[in-house]
């Protein structure tokens, strides 16, 4: 499942109002610490940095994007070249609201204790550890699900977290319906693949709202384009609410 309302196939042309929800799999995924004295508005140049060591392609052939909060000592950052999002079908990027892999929309997600969270999608298995109280996952390992053995793909992902502890919480969640609120940001459901925990064990984070920022960090469209949609969009809403005030004015006078 491409995106989870309405249903695209990869080609597809699609409407601003739509989130692209990509494979997991297609991205290679770091975690890098952040400098002490680096300062928040530097987060996207220092990436551009990492990515030039990390990355055996220029960083302008990348899609990439990445999860940070300003409490968090790593940054958790994901690329992938343009070609093989191509080649795997996706194209029209700049025609969705928003285009991030499917383990970012736990994005705001922070549980009381560490915690293991395998994300069940159409196209993949992702694993994300979440240490106590953080937001931004530890580790994220991800496998593709095309010959539909979940299990063994959850085998080979554990068996590969080395730093997974044995007093680590598992929580199970299949990639529910994504949406979008009044102002355009998405809002992402997740739901329950496990009966063996409540609703109350998985509480309010399932449906998850992140910030405006937080999704553009997450988007993995280039920052340019990043730079001029989210100029155009704010220039879009403030066009809206003068139009809305002139519209309250004019019945005020006509009144």
């Amino acid at each position: 499942m491409k995106d989870a309302a309405p249903i695209l196939t990869p080609t597809e042309p699609a409407s601003a109002e739509q989130v692209l929800a990509l494979p997991g799999h297609l991205f290679f995924i770091e975690t890098i610490d952040v400098p002490i004295d680096l300062e928040p508005a530097e987060i996207p140049d220092f990436i551009e940095l990492s990515l030039e060591s990390l990355a055996p392609f220029p960083v302008e052939q990348l899609n990439w994007g990445f999860l940070y909060s300003t409490d968090a000592p790593t940054i958790l950052v994901y690329a992938t070249h343009r070609d093989r999002l191509k080649q795997a079908g996706y194209t029209e990027l700049q025609s969705y609201a928003w285009v991030l892999p499917d383990f970012a929309t736990l994005t705001g997600a922070c549980f009381p204790d560490e915690t293991l969270v395998t994300l069940q999608s159409a196209n993949n298995l992702s694993l994300l550890l979440f240490d106590k109280g953080a937001c931004v996952p530890r580790t994220v390992l991800v496998a593709s699900l095309e010959d539909g053995d979940f299990e063994h793909a959850l085998e080979e992902l554990v068996a590969n977290a080395s730093d997974l502890t044995q007093g680590t919480t598992m929580l199970r969640v299949r990639t529910g319906a994504i949406e979008l609120s009044e102002q355009g940001l998405a809002i992402f459901n997740q739901e329950s693949a496990d009966d063996s925990h409540s609703a109350i064990e998985y509480g309010a984070w399932t449906t998850l709202a992140p910030t405006e920022a937080q999704l553009w960090q997450s988007d993995v469209r280039s920052a340019d384009f990043k730079v001029t949609e989210r100029n155009a969009r704010r220039l879009g809403s403030l066009l809206m609410r003068i139009t809305a005030w002139a519209a309250i004015f004019a019945l005020v006078l006509v009144g």
